[in-house]
């Protein structure tokens, strides 16, 4: 067994049965396992709530669902159908849909979601098991910012792969550098922007910072007028 299909079992040890599922209402086992590793989750750019439900679907179908109670991995058991048995469950080489029931501001929800795979190909029964980053856009919800006099950025999407918007609220006008570091502070990649007080600001970055970057996350960093501002970036060949 390699390393790690061996770390995958036992995060699912660790992480099947964790929570309480309440929403979403999967089939029984069917005694007909796949495995899909959750890596991470987001909703319009950030972080989802703890206690959000994550359902995987075939067509209508419910396949398994599973709760991220705040630390990842999550791992949902998708039941293949038994039709010797009469039991329903996905069809192999479907394609997985998924949905979250998640904190939406101040009401939770139901919403579908999009994958980006890093193990499989979105489809039920891809190799021996699946593995995927999370991502939702939800129209209409008003982005919630620090208070005024703080300097703030914001990526979307995130993870991203070789294209970055971002938006960029800062307390004073002025010229600010913004870096782009490894995970061990190694600085890849830096730049100057004016920015201005009073409105938030757009900008895209494509090309040349991510160039020669390989899958992995990094840290970018918006510094000027004696502050600062730090955040966790996901690339993804």
């Amino acid at each position: 067994m390699n390393r790690t299909l061996l770390l995958l079992l036992l995060s699912f040890w660790v992480s099947t049965g964790t929570g309480a599922q309440t929403h979403f209402r999967p089939v029984a086992s069917t005694g007909l396992p796949y495995t899909i590793v959750i890596l991470n989750i987001t909703v319009n750019g950030n972080p989802v709530a703890a206690n959000t439900e994550i359902a995987v679907f075939d067509d209508t179908v419910c396949a398994g669902a599973a709760v991220y109670t705040g630390s990842y991995s999550v791992v949902v058991t998708g039941w293949q159908g038994n039709p010797s048995m009469n039991l329903p469950g996905f069809i192999s080489g479907k394609p997985i849909k998924i949905k979250l029931y998640t904190q939406i501001q101040n009401s939770w929800k139901e919403i579908t979601a999009s994958g980006l795979y890093e193990t499989g190909n979105g489809l039920f029964g891809n190799g021996a098991f699946s593995a995927v980053r999370i991502s939702s856009t939800v129209s209409g919800v008003k982005e919630q910012w620090s208070t005024a006099g703080t300097l703030e950025m914001r990526q979307y999407p995130n993870p991203f792969n070789g294209s970055a918007q971002f938006m960029v609220d800062v307390p004073e006008t002025g010229n600010y550098e913004i870096t782009l570091s490894a995970m061990d502070g190694k600085e890849l990649y830096s730049e100057n922007r004016l920015f201005t007080a009073g409105s938030k600001t757009q900008f895209r970055w494509t090309g040349t910072p991510y160039r020669t970057l390989t899958s992995s996350c990094y840290i970018i960093t918006i510094s000027g007028c004696g502050r600062s501002y730090s955040m966790k970036s996901m690339h993804i060949k």
